[in-house]
């Protein structure tokens, strides 16, 4: 098991993403059910020059309950100077629905705040992802703006709400 961040009960973790993994996050994010919601639309060719290009301001990790992996994490945009970050989640399809996105958005916020002592925690969702904008502002995250028209997706304009969590919020 390869274990980098998880919950007191051990009920759910964060892993490093291995080369093996790359092919199954390649195929997650170029699906349409997830792309819908992402900034960018167009499909991910080369994972393994992605994934090796991050540099030390973004991170991925794989969540994972034990006997399978139900999902994918990013912390980007870091800036360490003013502590700040952005934040987002993606649950695999098949494992949604079942509790895994608050579980680890939870767990994504306390190791920004605790373990790599962010200050601010941002994102962008698009105003039509009613289950993610539940999860986030369950989670304390708060409504910052808008930014319109910002996504075009199935012919339509759609706004991204820009939603943040301080640190002192918790």
């Amino acid at each position: 098991m390869n274990v980098f961040y998880g919950d007191k009960e051990g009920e759910l973790y964060f892993r490093v993403p291995t080369q093996e993994d790359l092919e199954k996050i390649q195929e997650h994010r170029n699906s349409r059910r997830i792309h819908k919601n992402l900034t960018s639309m167009l499909p991910v060719y080369n994972q393994a020059e992605w994934y090796n290009s991050l540099g030390q301001n973004n991170q991925y990790f794989l969540v994972s309950n034990g006997a399978h992996d139900v999902g994918l994490i990013r912390i980007t945009d870091i800036d360490w100077v003013n502590r700040s970050a952005c934040v987002g989640l993606d649950i695999f399809y098949g494992s949604q629905g079942k509790g895994y996105g608050k579980k680890a958005f939870s767990l994504l916020v306390d190791y920004c705040f605790e373990e790599l002592r962010l200050h601010r925690l941002w994102l962008l969702v698009a105003d039509f992802n009613a289950k993610a904008i539940h999860i986030y502002q369950d989670a304390g995250f708060r409504h910052e703006g808008v930014q319109k028209d910002a996504l075009f997706r199935d012919g339509l304009y759609h706004n991204y709400l820009m939603m943040s969590k301080l640190e002192d919020d918790r």
